[in-house]
């Protein structure tokens, strides 16, 4: 079957690639609009691929520069290129063979058409001989193959500028929604609601680290955030989660104790009462039919997890949680640790403005804070850090100062410190929330002085 395809003819049109060229000839100004269509490589024919390069570098030289049949031809024999165009007897039929100039742009068209075709062949082909290589893992293949398929489709989606005032049209819409309360007021809101005055919510396309030292509840952080958006939220969103640490009986255990509110020692204790069965299962109830989906794969690297997102992404899921993100593996063993880290940070930013959802990454801190009379962390705490700050569009800290000092205020002891130490579009600041301990749960300040 693999002959077979090799024997065909790739896609081509030979008649709209002399028709183009033709008209720009008859008509310069109709090198703009070719040109933003397409390449010199997307000619099919090898002449046409010289003659459109040639003219395309008169053109960049200098914009007003004649292109005709003299300035052409006197070009490519400059360049030692009129013979391998077909000499000046193929360039007169050029111009000979033109329907009409105005269709040079729908010419253009069909002539991109056809390229991004020939290199869906090539893309299959390479696919192919990927495939064949005894050697190549299959989740790097999986990668690989979604990486040039997703290249080739930039090239037919590419955006063209636009005047300010399509813009600024889509903006006053957009603020009339807000305030008529028809749409979010930015992002997707995370249920505490000090912080969403600050972040404005997690916002599409945008990478959103989280970090604490050890027991800080990092990991308890995000499953709240998910449970808030998943299950209390007025309008529920789907999320996905990615646990690399722990598994999926636990994180399912985790989220019943913190929406039913039932401590998990009374469990292993055997101390439930007969009216904690009520709230179990209707926070399984609740949980049930919640949008939420996990992915406890231990050992899960950057190609899989893309691969498994997209697939949650259709399924309705509209923010990623990974759980963290220095576990995740790289297909890549010849760089530094931190490199990968690099390669990791810059694969999850892309994946968020790919799938133009907010992801959430879990990160691990260095040992610094704890050598510090000051414990907040700071942006050049994240482990790896140079890449990760970099690439963060938000990055959230967590900090409980009960932990650090043991002879603190009572009043002050549930109390959880949350830093919004960078966000791009944005401003930085401080909230507080309770961390109840029991129900391993994060709550607002409000909420807990309310109960």
């Amino acid at each position: 079957m693999d002959q077979l395809t090799r024997n065909k003819v790739p896609p081509h049109n030979y008649e709209a690639e002399i028709a183009c060229l033709g008209a720009i000839i008859l008509k310069n100004q109709l090198a703009d609009t070719v040109f933003e269509k397409i390449k010199s490589d997307d000619f099919y024919d090898r002449r046409n691929q010289l003659i459109a390069n040639s003219i395309y570098s008169i053109f960049n030289a200098d914009h007003h520069a004649p292109i005709d049949l003299i300035t052409l031809s006197n070009y490519l024999k400059e360049n030692n290129l009129l013979t391998d165009c077909g000499g000046l007897e193929y360039l007169s039929t050029l111009v000979d063979l033109v329907p009409a100039t105005s269709n040079a742009g729908y010419y253009a068209g069909i002539i991109r058409d056809n390229a991004i075709k020939r290199r869906m062949m090539a893309a299959g082909y390479d696919i192919v001989s990927l495939s064949s290589d005894p050697e190549q893992k299959t989740a790097a293949l999986l990668e690989e193959t979604s990486r040039i398929i997703h290249e080739i489709s930039q090239s037919l989606y590419r955006r063209d500028f636009v005047h300010i005032k399509e813009v600024l049209l889509g903006n006053v819409k957009r603020m009339q929604d807000i305030m008529e309360k028809k749409i979010p007021s930015d992002g997707i809101l995370t249920g505490y609601h000090r912080l969403d005055d600050i972040l404005n919510g997690l916002k599409p396309g945008h990478m959103v680290i989280v970090g604490a030292r050890t027991s800080m509840g990092k990991t308890t952080f995000c499953l709240n955030i998910a449970e808030n958006i998943a299950v209390h939220a007025s309008n529920p969103c789907g999320v996905g989660i990615f646990s690399l640490e722990m598994t999926k009986e636990d994180l399912g255990m985790r989220f019943l104790c913190s929406t039913a509110r039932i401590s998990f020692d009374r469990i292993i204790k055997r101390a439930l009462k007969d009216s904690d069965w009520g709230n179990i299962i209707k926070a399984a109830e609740k949980l049930a039919a919640a949008p939420l989906y996990i992915d406890d794969t231990s050992s899960l690297t950057l190609g899989e997890i893309k691969i498994k997102a997209r697939r949650m992404v259709e399924k309705g899921v509209k923010i990623i949680i990974i759980d963290y993100m220095q576990l995740v593996g790289s297909e890549i063993r010849d760089f530094s640790r931190e490199r990968e880290i690099a390669i990791i940070s810059k694969g999850i930013k892309s994946l968020a403005r790919e799938l133009e959802i907010p992801v959430i990454a879990i990160s691990q801190l260095s040992r610094s804070p704890e050598k510090r009379d000051n414990k907040v962390p700071v942006l050049s705490d994240l482990r790896e850090s140079g890449s990760i700050e970099q690439d963060a569009d938000a990055v959230i800290f967590i900090h409980r100062p009960a932990y650090f000092e043991k002879d603190i205020d009572e009043a002050k002891k549930n109390v959880a410190e949350i830093y919004v130490a960078k966000q791009r579009n944005g401003r930085t600041g401080k909230c507080e929330l309770v961390f109840m301990d029991s129900f391993t749960r994060f709550e607002n300040l409000s909420s807990y002085e309310e109960s």
